[in-house]
């Protein structure tokens, strides 16, 4: 119970290099302990030698104080901590700052968290040097280097955040290039990614300035040519298959080459421009790669259209197709033959659960998706799964969740059988849910302390009218993670759902003060006057109002605040809180309330 707790016990170490989150956590940290009332602010202030070293003897000191003092009701994150060691010497000024860090530390010991972070070895010499300071901090975190596959996720979520996209050999390239920049120094994980991704803009507009016709698909994705630097072998092969066909235009075979060499580095615009006109003599080989580059680039009509004339391929992307058109009997059809030429592939067994979800037919889409996570393996996700027409699924609460069960099916397989299993939950149907709990069985069989498994199981036996099983799943959720505040207003509901009346109050006076939303105080207020005390439901009211309800929550307490007013002779107060709880059609007393604020106000005309 963090509302126990106080803040001499809260003062951090964080080990690890460049761009791992630390700072990140910090700023979680000031407002997780802002939210639970530990902090009165929770801002991070960020600082690190240059900030607190002054140029003559006595200015260090008078920059420490400031920085303590900026950071009071917060948190202070000194980044490179182990910097102000120096030169070790007593002498040296970063010495002083540590020493009034410490005496800060001592004096705002309840309204200051103190962050040391920076490398590991360094901040164990900096543990080791300063007498005391290993002392005054319990907690040392450890953050560890991100591995490639884990950079290329945090590349899409970048670039996804600018509106771009990573090709799928853009994806690849990247693991590439990952692997080779961490074995070397300096290596700095996040912020690496971040200036890869920058560069990679500014090719990509490089680029596309030299193009004559440029497609909506261009400008919205980068591809491996846009992360190679200047010079690279892969760059110098594109360029030697590009003059190769200049030599010989009307060449079909010169441009096949040039075109694989091009699909290579996905560039699948230029794929299409370079078969276009030779569509009619190349092999069927080069006519499906025609076709995919269609697709890919958003051409879906004239993608099916190539693929019609192929007898023995394209069944993949003429049912993908299928599906952005809203055949979903043919995706689906299509999408089935596609899986029987070859089983192994997971993209393919993805697609098809995407179209049988789309249709409704949520038994095969379990089955499928089942059947193409365990193919994942260590591949990468496709922005084929990514590009799928989500907006025109008709149960839209579930479209997210699909999505993203499909985009972490590649790397997090638990934690996409959840989002999937979400997905069915909110669509409703009970077909979807008879699918959800056997997924969610086969979670919780093999990792039976996951809360999330439980709180799925939870959700499904609360849509199927079970609500004390719901409740008792939740319970168990909630002793593996017991710090959700929905989750708590959930089981009390649950409880009260379940005819358990005095467990559902015990639980809502438990998280009163810890509920940011004000929903605890809502439904106390609402049990307090069903017994007929008005004061201490008025006061829980004000309460729930004081924490900011949203919704329909907050009309409903602004109608029983109205009420409560007025009828005390508050007329003024009773009536802004009757303006802000809008239509009273249905309310009498709040209407009648209303009126009487109006008369005093001499709306004559708008109380009658």
């Amino acid at each position: 119970d963090l509302g126990e707790l106080t803040l001499q016990s809260f003062h951090f170490s964080f080990r690890g290099n460049p761009g791992t989150g630390k700072t990140t956590v910090a700023r979680l940290i000031g407002e997780i302990f802002h939210r639970y009332g530990l902090l009165r602010v929770g801002d991070v202030v960020e600082v690190d030698r240059a900030k607190l070293i002054g140029p003559t003897p006595g200015e260090t000191e008078t920059r420490t104080r400031k920085a303590l003092k900026s950071a009071l009701d917060g948190v202070l994150f000194i980044d490179e901590a182990y910097s102000l060691l120096g030169s070790r010497d007593s002498s040296d000024p970063g010495i002083r700052a540590l020493e009034v860090i410490l005496k800060g530390m001592e004096d705002y010991r309840d309204a200051l968290i103190v962050i040391f972070a920076g490398y590991p070895a360094e901040m164990d010499a900096l543990f080791d040097h300063v007498t005391g300071l290993r002392s005054r901090i319990p907690y040392h975190l450890d953050f560890p280097d991100y591995s490639p596959r884990e950079l290329v996720d945090i590349a899409i979520f970048m670039a996804a955040s600018e509106k771009l996209e990573l090709s799928d050999e853009a994806s690849a390239a990247f693991v590439v290039k990952m692997e080779e920049c961490s074995r070397l120094p300096g290596f700095s994980n996040a912020r690496e990614v971040r200036n890869l991704i920058d560069q990679a803009k500014a090719r990509l507009s490089a680029r596309l300035q030299s193009r004559r016709k440029v497609t909506r698909w261009d400008m919205k994705v980068i591809t491996s040519v846009d992360l190679q630097d200047e010079g690279s072998r892969e760059l110098a092969a594109l360029e030697v298959a590009k003059r190769e066909m200049y030599r010989s235009p009307s060449d079909p075979y010169a441009r096949c080459e040039y075109a694989r060499v091009c699909s290579e580095f996905g560039l699948w615009t230029d794929v299409v421009f370079i078969l276009e006109p030779v569509r009619d003599s190349i092999p069927a080989k080069y006519l499906y790669l025609y076709g995919r580059a269609l697709y890919i680039i958003g051409e879906r009509e004239r993608s099916w259209e190539v693929f019609a004339d192929l007898e023995t391929a394209g069944s993949f992307f003429r049912g993908l197709s299928a599906l952005w058109s809203g055949d979903l009997q043919e995706a689906s059809k299509l999408l089935q033959i596609a899986v029987a030429e070859d089983m192994s592939d997971p993209y393919i067994q993805l697609s098809l659960a995407a179209s049988c979800f789309f249709g409704g037919d949520f038994s095969r889409s379990a089955e499928s998706f089942s059947k193409g996570l365990d193919l994942c393996g260590s591949r990468l996700p496709s922005l084929q799964l990514r590009d799928l027409p989500y907006e025109e699924l008709t149960w839209k609460e579930s479209a997210r969740d699909l999505a993203k069960a499909l985009q972490y099916a590649f790397g997090s397989p638990d934690r996409s059988r959840l989002y999937f299993t979400r997905a069915l939950i909110d669509t409703g149907e009970k077909s979807a849910l008879n699918s959800a709990s056997e997924l969610v069985f086969e979670c919780i069989e093999r990792t039976p302390d996951d809360p999330s498994a439980h709180r799925m199981m939870s959700l499904i036996q609360e849509s199927e009218g079970r609500p004390r099983e719901a409740a008792a799943s939740l319970e168990i959720s909630l002793e593996l993670e017991p710090r959700s505040t929905e989750d708590w207003r959930r089981l009390a509901r649950l409880f009260e759902k379940s005819g358990q009346n005095e467990r559902a109050e015990e639980i809502l006076i438990d998280i009163l003060d810890e509920d940011p939303t004000g929903g605890a105080g809502l439904s106390l207020a609402v049990a307090a006057e069903s017994r007929g005390d008005s004061a201490g439901a008025n006061e829980l009211y004000r309460k729930a109002w004081d924490a900011g309800l949203g919704g329909e929550e907050r009309s409903v307490c602004a109608l029983k605040l109205g009420v409560y007013s007025a009828a005390s002779g508050r007329l003024d107060e009773g009536a802004r809180f009757l303006r802000e709880a809008g239509d009273l059609a249905n309310q009498p007393e709040a209407a009648f309330w209303m009126a009487r604020a109006l008369i005093e106000e001499g709306k004559w005309q708008d109380a009658e």
